[in-house]
């Protein structure tokens, strides 16, 4: 048998994070990707802030 390549996965209890998964209509993404591009920073950390100042965490 061939062995695995890449990391092994990490036990649940160590992972990261979560991931969340969206779907969103056409026109709400390209409004979301072009204030990322406008932004200037990572998709991922823009994503994050823009969840956590909905969530009223920041």
């Amino acid at each position: 048998m061939k062995t695995k390549m890449g990391r092994p996965k990490l036990p649940k209890n160590e992972a990261k994070g979560e991931l969340f998964a969206v779907r969103v209509a056409k026109p709400d993404a390209e409004a979301i990707h072009s204030a990322i591009k406008r932004s200037g920073i990572a998709k991922p950390e823009w994503l994050r802030n823009a969840l956590l100042k909905a969530a009223n965490v920041t």
